[in-house]
């Protein structure tokens, strides 16, 4: 990888970074009320913005996988996002809540933990 794909890369990283901080916090904001207690439409919404906000980050996470440290176990990942659109789709709202604060949180703490250690530099 060159100086300008390395750095690409990198500004790619931090960009993601910064939107997965900011899609955990949506994330929890979501969740508070019990999803049951949401309106159906909005949530649906909602839904599908977290999914396609975590379909991007995947993507970064493909695409700079040569510079990452600790590269993330994309068959787990896509795995959750199945059981997800699934539950999605029989209208589950348990099983979607239990997959969003139980697999999806947890994941996105780790991609951010993993993603900071691969933008600090090594000593």
């Amino acid at each position: 990888m060159d100086n300008y794909d390395s750095e690409l890369a990198t500004e790619t990283l931090q960009t993601a970074l910064e939107y997965i901080v900011k899609l955990r916090r949506g994330l929890e904001h979501y969740l508070i009320p019990p999803i049951e207690a949401t309106n159906t439409t909005d949530q649906s919404k909602q839904l599908l913005l977290i999914i396609e906000g975590l379909e991007w980050v995947i993507q970064v996470l493909q695409l700079t996988k040569k510079i990452q440290r600790n590269p993330v176990d994309m068959q787990e990942t896509t795995e959750t996002l199945k059981q997800l659109l699934e539950a999605m789709e029989n209208n589950d709202t348990t099983l979607v809540e239990d997959l969003l604060s139980y697999e999806i949180l947890p994941l996105l703490k780790s991609w951010q933990e993993n993603i900071t250690c691969d933008l600090t530099p090594e000593a």
